[in-house]
């Protein structure tokens, strides 16, 4: 995976490719997280941990895929930030987490604009690890995703954060595309190169024992 522009800069290029792009985009598919977002679950929350400042619980996991929220945001179908861990049972490697981190990046184009990446190279007892940040266009929303993928213990694993912007009301189709890229892009701008540092250093993810062991939902 090679290095893009760093995400200060990648910003400033990302609002008008988004506005160019995201009519068509509109109807791509949707962004890692959304799909099982927008299914309503009914699992009380069993997995709790912190991310920056906030405590979040869990919501809704399925097939490896495991979503939280804040305590605060307890609607899945109007989030405004979320983690997802997801368990790679079958990835036990390096390559095959880099052919894992590869793919997610080739949907992650299809559906927005990829504005950064970066790899950790191995080091003695440290496997490689893979990095990307995307803004993911919905037909209702927009998102700024991160995602760090990773070995945890001899099992691949996926850290993403999405912030969400929802389609403002009012206005035209096109209005509201325009609004949700320049917040978007406003936010990336803002808290770009902090949340990357901070997924990156982040060690509070449940352990891989106690995703697997999460009640898993009967909604995709």
């Amino acid at each position: 995976m090679r290095t893009c522009h760093p995400l200060a800069a990648a910003a400033r290029m990302a609002l008008a490719l988004l506005l160019a792009a995201s009519a068509s985009m509109s109807a791509a598919a949707a962004p890692v997280g959304t799909a099982a977002a927008a299914a309503s679950s009914a699992l009380a929350p069993t997995t709790a941990f912190a991310f920056g400042n906030a405590d979040y619980i869990h919501r809704w996991s399925k097939d490896g895929q495991n979503e939280f929220t804040p305590v605060a945001d307890p609607d899945v179908h109007a989030w405004h930030d979320m983690v997802t861990v997801i368990v790679y049972d079958n990835v036990h490697d390096g390559e095959q987490l880099a052919a894992v981190a590869n793919r997610v990046l080739a949907n992650w184009g299809k559906g927005g604009r990829i504005v950064r990446t970066n790899a950790i190279p191995a080091a003695p007892g440290q496997p490689a690890q893979h990095f990307m940040a995307a803004v993911l266009v919905g037909p209702h929303d927009m998102e700024v995703t991160f995602g760090r993928f990773r070995m945890a213990g001899d099992t691949g694993e996926g850290l993403l954060y999405a912030h969400r912007f929802p389609a403002p009301p009012g206005g035209t189709p096109e209005d509201q595309r325009r609004e949700m890229a320049r917040a978007a892009v406003d936010w990336l701008h803002a808290n770009g190169a902090d949340t990357e540092a901070l997924l990156m250093a982040w060690e509070g993810a449940p352990p891989v024992a106690a995703l697997r062991a999460l009640p898993q939902s009967l909604a995709n």
